[in-house]
């Protein structure tokens, strides 16, 4: 065998043991902890937690339905709500407040 292959044998196990050691090592601050601290670091936290399933609604009729949407503005109202977070609406005051003229209507949106 050649001079290089042997020391490229010797230098490939010389740099696979000082891994081997450093990877058996744990830092020192979890060996003084100890495992309860590790798993109380880091608490588990679902995806899902804010989830709402689906709740089917109470059928309405059709006509007093549109005339809410139009009362309240109509889907601008519903794409200003769905803006907005955790589903704090301003559409509701506007339905509480009663039909408005169409002119009103169209000052008030953009």
């Amino acid at each position: 065998m050649s001079r290089y292959f042997l020391w490229a044998c010797v230098a490939a196990l010389a740099s696979m043991a000082a891994l081997a050691a450093s990877a058996q090592t744990a830092p020192e601050a979890t060996v003084a902890a100890g495992p309860a601290s590790r798993t109380s670091a880091s608490a588990y936290v679902s995806a899902l937690q804010d989830f709402q399933s689906f709740k089917e609604e109470k059928m309405q009729p059709w006509r007093q339905v549109n005339d809410t949407v139009g009362r309240i503005g109509g889907w601008r109202a519903y794409a200003k709500e769905a803006q907005q977070p955790s589903g704090h609406s301003d559409a509701a005051p506007a339905a509480a407040q009663g039909p408005q003229s169409r002119e009103t209507q169209n000052r008030r949106q953009p």
